[in-house]
Formats: structure tokens, C-alpha cells, sequence
């Protein structure tokens, strides 16, 4: 999961810095953006019986993220909270970086879906040298077998920032998480 955030943050960061142009002199830049849903995506939930492959959809919410650039770097920050839905899933294919790109239900395993109520936030600051990207969540779902669900995670990483020549190397790294 880490791997994933890592780069969906790189991604999402490389697009908005060529999306706004930041000139060596010029004033800082500031967009803010709102949306009501994230698009579907798949994860392994390490603990409790949703343990495996799951397909996370929210929707339903309030997101709002924020972006900041000068010539010194730029840091972007996002948060939302809604509803939150978890369908099991069988991964079917992976990208480079073992990501899933693609999935199935997993109609076999018994494993329950769940439905509630998700807080995110992510920041990230990609300045001349270093990046740090961070994210908290925090869930409170009821599976299909009624079984009551509470889920928080916190990642950290923090790296050298990419050159044109070299990717970025993460120096310090981290990812807690529980559930009750």
C-alpha cells in the first residue's frame, strides 16, 4: 500500500506541477479543488475478518484539496470523508510496481463486505531537497455479518527528490496500522 500512495502521490504531484507554471521569481501559486467521491480502488486490509484483497469504493462525501507551489518546491494536501464501501476481490493484474490494475469479486472465500463511515487526509511537500508524503485514515465499518469494524492507518515516507537521472530514494518510511 505504501508502494501505491508513493506513486499516486509522485503522479498526482508531477501533474499539478507541470499544470501550474511556477516561475523562479514569481509569487506563489495556490489552486483548491472539491469532489464528492474517490475513484475505486484495490488494497490489502491486513487485519480483522476483511484480512486480504479488498476492493475500497468511497463516495457519498466531502473532499476538498488544496495545492501550493513557488520556487522553492510545492506542497499539496487533501482530505475526505463519506461513506466508505469494502467488496473482497481477487487481484487479476499488477503494474511495475506490484500495484493491482485490475480485479474480480471474490465470491469464494467467505469474506465479508463492509460498509460505514472514512476520514482521509495526505499531504505531501516536494521541495529542493527532500519529498515527505503522509496519510491517516480512519474507518468505522459494519461488515455483512454485522460484525463492527474500526480501522486507522498512518504512512510516512519521506525520500530525496527525483532528478532526471535518478528516481527519488526513500530515506525514512513507515505504516501503522489497527484494528478493533
Amino acid at each position: 500500500m505504501v508502494r501505491r500512495l508513493f506513486v499516486l502521490f509522485a503522479v498526482l504531484a508531477a501533474a499539478i506541477a507541470a499544470a501550474v507554471p511556477v516561475s523562479a521569481g514569481g509569487p506563489t501559486t495556490t489552486q483548491t479543488m472539491h469532489f464528492t467521491a474517490n475513484p475505486p480502488f484495490a488494497v490489502p486490509l491486513p487485519c480483522s475478518s476483511l484480512a486480504g484483497w479488498n476492493e475500497i469504493d468511497e463516495d457519498s462525501g466531502n473532499g476538498v484539496f488544496h495545492f501550493a507551489g513557488n520556487a522553492n518546491g510545492f506542497w499539496v494536501t487533501g482530505t475526505y470523508e463519506g461513506d466508505i464501501q469494502i467488496h473482497p476481490v481477487i487481484p487479476t493484474a499488477f503494474d511495475s510496481m506490484g500495484n493491482p490494475t485490475a480485479w474480480v469479486p471474490d465470491t469464494l472465500s467467505g469474506r465479508p463486505s463492509a460498509q460505514g463511515h472514512v476520514a482521509d487526509w495526505f499531504g505531501e511537500s516536494f521541495n529542493l531537497k527532500n519529498v515527505v508524503l503522509h496519510d491517516a485514515v480512519n474507518a468505522q465499518v459494519t461488515t455483512s455479518s454485522g460484525q463492527a469494524i474500526t480501522f486507522h492507518m498512518v504512512d510516512h515516507i519521506q525520500a530525496t527528490p527525483p532528478t532526471p537521472t535518478s528516481p527519488p530514494v526513500i530515506t525514512h518510511q513507515f505504516q501503522n496500522v489497527s484494528c478493533s
